[in-house]
């Protein structure tokens, strides 16, 4: 049952609400004035707080700053004369969840304390789900004990304290998102949204719907409006994903945007300003191809702040032991028997070669999991495992064109991985056309 507390100097009005809205299956309890507010709202929390603005002592106005300096919840809903215009919009700038002036109707206040437990239940789910987000992706949930890890974690508290814009380097499969993801949470803007944008998987026209938005008819297949990433962003950070694969043109805009906090939506004439952070990453050189002309030199300058570079796992090599022990137990976990590895296997693992780092590991470990019954996953499993995909990730062929046709087969299937099956989005992280890459995936003969 909801708990309502009901504010009013007038007995009439705090006895004729109570029958109301006991009637309607609420708790409820009544204050004769603010200062006796005050009082039960320091002992108990309530739902929704319904509170006149005129009262001997305390207004209504002193009880909704005491509740906002108090950081005490519930829904507050402010009960004025009439034409009391100017005390609403107060109120609502407070943060009172609406108002209502007297004399009202049963069925409008109904309305509005339905409204104001609405909003109350969006807001407690929004918080689970920033609980779970801060529980998951939390610094102290990136695995490593290593000295080039321990110095990234460091790092990414540090810059997470800071408002500038990050771009994450590292290698593909090293974990970028996760510690973009890290980087938010220890931010002052943990609480707002976290939006990812993958500037490989979509082209030209259609990242730059995705990330400014369109109105009806801006291009074919527009047939509703629909806000950009920008704007979903709005008060918290957008992680711009492989930012170095966007196109000239799309540089350009994202520069305008980011110089001005400012979006314009396809086809739109009007703008809409912004208040985010920035987060980019690149497996690429960006340094370089700003040298080469592929990257615009002032967008490389806008984003590169601060610069935030993630080791492979190559530099991490004594964290592949507790990274695999951690995926292990996700896995035992998701179908609920015991399994854990043998010493032989985990001295195969911290030996093995990870084209694919983290992203790699998991992978191994997931499919090696699903493929055996045993309690025990010895070094002889992955060594199979490894040789049935053609993986060898700790053999060594001899043949030159064997050790190119298995790094071509590895860069292929990562990057189609990486992209969700996206041709052109793989084609872009590869450097190469999409019919190029089609090619390669015939004669590799993937599918």
């Amino acid at each position: 049952m909801p708990s309502l507390l009901v504010v009013d100097d007038q007995v009439h009005v705090r006895t004729s609400l109570r029958i109301l809205l006991k009637a309607k299956g609420h708790r409820v309890v009544e204050c004769a004035d603010g200062d006796a507010a005050v009082a039960v709202l320091r002992e108990r929390a309530f739902d929704v707080i319904l509170c006149d603005q005129k009262m001997p002592g305390l207004s209504g106005m002193d009880v909704l700053s005491f509740k906002r300096d108090e950081s005490i919840g519930g829904e507050f809903i402010l009960m004025t004369a009439f034409g009391s215009v100017d005390s609403a919009v107060e109120a609502m700038r407070l943060g009172a969840a609406d108002y209502i002036q007297k004399p009202f109707q049963n069925d409008e206040l109904e309305l509005r304390i339905a409204r104001a437990l609405a909003h109350r239940r969006v807001r407690s789910e929004l918080a689970v789900m920033i609980d779970e987000f801060r529980a998951k992706y939390g610094v102290e949930n990136l695995i490593g004990a290593s000295e080039p890890c321990r110095l990234m974690l460091v790092n990414i508290t540090q810059m997470g304290r800071s408002s500038a814009p990050v771009l994450i380097s590292g290698e593909s499969g090293v974990g970028k998102d996760s510690v973009a993801k890290a980087l938010h949470v220890s931010s002052e803007r943990s609480e707002r949204p976290f939006v990812t944008a993958d500037c490989a998987a979509f082209n030209e026209t259609l990242l730059e719907s995705e990330l400014f938005g369109h109105i009806r008819g801006a291009f074919t297949g527009a047939v509703r409006d629909r806000r950009g990433l920008f704007a979903q962003a709005d008060g918290g950070t957008l992680f711009l994903d492989r930012v170095g694969e966007t196109s000239p043109a799309v540089q350009a805009k994202l520069l305008r945007v980011l110089q001005t906090g400012e979006v314009r939506a396809l086809g739109a004439t009007e703008t809409e300003k912004f208040d985010l952070r920035v987060i980019a990453s690149t497996t690429r050189d960006l340094a370089s191809d700003v040298e080469s002309g592929r990257f615009r030199q002032d967008l490389y300058y806008r984003l590169n702040v601060l610069n935030l570079r993630v080791p492979s796992l190559a530099e991490r090599r004594s964290d592949i032991g507790l990274l695999a022990e951690h995926f292990l137990g996700r896995y035992r976990d998701e179908e609920g028997r015991e399994i854990r590895f043998s010493e032989d296997a985990l001295a195969y693992l911290r030996t093995r070669e990870y084209p694919g780092n983290i992203r790699e590991l998991i992978s191994l470990i997931q499919r090696v999991t699903s493929l055996t019954s045993e309690p025990v996953l010895t070094g002889q499993h992955f060594r199979q495992c490894d040789e049935s995909l053609g993986d060898g990730g700790a053999v060594n062929p001899r043949r030159l064109d064997e050790v190119v046709r298995r790094a071509e087969l590895r860069a292929v299937t990562e990057a189609l991985d990486a992209s969700d099956g996206n041709r052109e989005g793989a084609a872009g992280m590869l450097g190469v056309s999409v019919t190029t890459l089609w090619r390669k995936m015939k004669a590799l003969g993937i599918d």
